[in-house]
């Protein structure tokens, strides 16, 4: 019996050994790593983990794949380069045909309304993944194509005039706007409610 138990933990030992070295090697681990895995103590809590390849950095995604037929109003999606705002959703079904849903939306660069557009309910439309700034209203600059605002640090921000839909007419130095931006493009502005107001009303 003592020959049998000795041949078992001679065996498991060996299977032990070869899992240490093995496994390094099918994550993609060097050689050395795989060695300094394999000769750390078992004591020593994250040996391996500490051998193992780690990844620089987390990988972050702009766009959020959205199904249509979740989107509801004051959604944004984009859309071959353009970025539109849904005002109002409406589910179709035709019969025995494919599901539609329905939107209304406005394209907020030009801030041109559609009336409709429609999807396949399971279609995946790119939501994009907002960041705010806080920002405060400078000035129209020279050529009156931008909007200049200082950001939460006192940079100058420069801002597309057509985003602003005339709402710059109505604004002053230190009025408040809010950003919102997709990485590198200006997606919408948020303007005071005095400003809103005036521009309907200057609109009529």
């Amino acid at each position: 019996r003592g020959v049998v138990e000795g041949r078992k933990n001679s065996t498991l030992r060996s299977f032990l050994m070869w899992g240490c070295r093995a496994l390094p090697r099918r994550l993609g681990v060097t050689s050395a790593c795989a060695s300094s895995a394999t000769t750390a103590p078992t004591s020593a809590p994250g040996a391996l983990s500490r051998a193992l390849p780690q990844m620089p950095y987390a990988v972050r995604f702009p766009f959020d794949k959205i199904v249509a037929n979740t989107m509801r109003p004051g959604d944004i999606f984009k859309l071959d380069d353009k970025y539109y705002e849904i005002r109002s959703y409406e589910h179709r079904n035709k019969g025995r045909g494919t599901a539609s849903a329905k939107f209304q939306v406005i394209e907020l660069m030009t801030q041109k309304q559609i009336p409709d557009m429609s999807f396949v309910v399971d279609k995946k439309l790119d939501r994009p993944v907002i960041e705010k700034l806080n920002c405060t209203v400078m000035y129209v600059d020279a050529d009156g194509k931008h909007l200049v605002v200082a950001d939460e640090n006192y940079d100058e921000v420069h801002i597309p005039i057509q985003l602003c839909a005339g709402a710059e007419k109505y604004c002053e130095a230190g009025t408040p706007v809010g950003v919102l931006k997709c990485e590198d493009d200006f997606v919408k502005l948020q303007f005071p409610s005095q400003v809103l107001s005036a521009v309907r009303k200057g609109g009529k």
